[in-house]
């Protein structure tokens, strides 16, 4: 039903699977600890992912996500129990295939030549330090996307960048990837999430090979203010939303 209403409105449709671990720990370092473990694992994820891949196919989605940020996996030998579970997935669902890596490790996962799209999550630091100005932070933006386009030409394959956001606080684009969960008593700063948001895409959509970006992250009910402090990611109704029209 997701999926139909964001069609009717004329926007493209990812799926996309994330695994969210109780401890709490990042997705990146989970280590079954053993062969044995990393089978029962793979056919854990197997049976996770194909049950995914059939939403996909059911719901016509326009491109699928076979992982996010598998760190442990991708990018060491084991990837190789990874690899027969992508083809199964393309026997059951006919669309365009990608993985959400990190930003760090893109260039460094073993799963390009299985998909479609090379799929990053692109909270790059675009300045060393707070107080960069936009001259600063478009450099980096600059620097980022000459970078990301020379690994896709690289490849031969487009990228699309399966996240991209900026919290609503000062200086977000040299840490993007701090969550604001934990964060107390912060000053929320609309400009500053808009300036991040410009640096980086603006350089991306004259990429010849960036296919697109998907912004983290949009509610589902937007009225529900619980879900984040007025410091996090949303750009509903700020300026970054302006940026990103």
């Amino acid at each position: 039903a997701a999926v139909r209403q964001a069609k009717a409105r004329g926007l493209r449709v990812m799926l996309v699977p994330p695994l969210w671990v109780e401890s709490r720990e990042w997705r990146a370092l989970i280590d079954p600890g053993s062969d044995e473990g990393w089978r029962a694992w793979a056919d854990a994820y197997r049976s996770f992912l194909l049950a995914w891949a059939a939403v996909a196919a059911e719901a016509d989605v326009d491109l699928l996500s076979i992982g996010v940020e598998l760190r442990s996996w991708v990018t060491t030998p084991r990837v190789a129990l990874l690899l027969p579970i992508i083809e199964e997935v393309r026997a059951q669902y006919s669309g365009l295939l990608t993985y959400s890596s990190n930003w760090d490790d893109a260039e460094a996962t073993l799963v390009w030549d299985a998909v479609d799209l090379i799929g990053i999550n692109a909270f790059y630091p675009l300045a060393e330090k707070d107080g960069a100005g936009f001259p600063e932070l478009e450099a980096g933006g600059v620097r980022v996307a000459a970078q990301v386009d020379a690994f896709a030409r690289t490849l031969g394959k487009p990228v699309v960048l399966t996240e991209v956001g900026y919290t609503t606080r000062p200086d977000p684009a040299v840490r993007p990837w701090e969550w604001p969960d934990d964060m107390k008593e912060v000053e929320v700063d609309e400009e500053a999430q808009a300036l991040a948001y410009r640096a980086l895409l603006g350089p991306f959509i004259h990429a010849e090979s960036c296919a697109g970006f998907f912004v983290w992250r949009y509610y589902a009910d937007p009225q529900d203010v619980s879900q984040e402090a007025a410091w996090g990611f949303s750009p509903r109704g700020k300026l970054a939303e302006v940026v990103i029209r």
